[in-house]
């Protein structure tokens, strides 16, 4: 996985830090390239405590915040509270996943695009929930946000899609009646092939909604394993997706790029 390093390096505090205290960075922000997603990463230390923020940008999906803290301090904070930057509305955490292999806890906030660009060049972000609240100082800086876009727009190139159109701030809605995306491909659809052969797997698909919300060009980013898989999840969105006429912000026609991903498991 492609890493580059930002910023410049700032040594922990020397001394035992009070609980008003920032946490201070220890690390420069690592910014690291997935196949879906661009992530922003950061250790930061109080006294013997270690803690690390990731701002992960999904090239066509979900903004997230995550923290991965020591259980000691995860017992202070909880599984709700909020994570916030000045000038923005605070996100509700959720606890993403327990403890790791590294011994440590994750938890993490959705955030929209429009709340993205703050916390990716705040100064300082506060975690509060539970028994306690912590600030960290992220020591925001324009480079930073810079990388992130430069990543996000690199991915949709390497995909054949013009950033214009996946950045230009529409969020489709699916059509009523719903179920939605979710519905739209179920393991119901097993193609034979895919059946006779015992294949299964996740395919990862990104296509293109139009202005009159029909679903076109749909492409294979992460396969499956399976051409026959591959092939139906594609032909179902195609046929089943819908969503409501898109406009942007002034109220113009306009069209984006969604992604979905799937995975087909075999009837037991």
């Amino acid at each position: 996985m492609p890493k580059v390093l930002l910023g410049c390096l700032l040594l922990a505090m020397p001394t035992i830090a009070r609980a008003a205290d920032p946490w201070m960075p220890t690390t420069p922000w690592s910014l690291n390239i997935g196949p879906a997603e661009c992530t922003m990463t950061r250790a930061f230390a109080s006294g013997s405590n270690r803690l690390s923020v990731s701002l992960v940008r999904g090239v066509l999906g979900q903004n997230r915040i995550l923290v991965a803290m020591p259980p000691a301090l995860h017992d202070q904070i909880g599984g709700r509270g909020t994570i916030s930057v000045p000038g923005t509305p605070p996100a509700n955490i959720q606890i993403v996943q327990g403890l790791t292999s590294g011994s440590a806890w994750v938890i993490g906030a959705s955030i929209d695009r429009a709340t993205l660009a703050p916390f990716l060049s705040a100064r300082d972000l506060t975690i509060s929930g539970g028994k306690t609240s912590l600030t960290v100082a992220l020591g925001g800086a324009p480079d930073v946000v810079d990388a992130v876009q430069k990543c996000v727009d690199d991915r949709l190139r390497a995909w054949k899609i013009d950033p214009a159109e996946a950045n230009n701030d529409v969020h489709p809605d699916p059509d009523a009646p719903k179920p939605g995306p979710s519905t739209w491909l179920t393991n119901e659809d097993y193609p034979q092939e895919a059946l006779r052969a015992r294949q299964q797997g996740t395919v990862f698909m990104i296509f293109r909604v139009e202005t009159d919300g029909n679903i076109k060009d749909c492409r294979v980013i992460q396969s499956s394993g399976s051409d026959a898989l591959d092939t139906a999840a594609c032909a179902m969105i195609r046929t089943r997706g819908k969503y409501r006429p898109l406009v942007d912000h002034n109220g113009k026609p306009a069209v984006t790029w969604q992604s979905l991903r799937f995975r087909w498991t075999l009837p037991r």
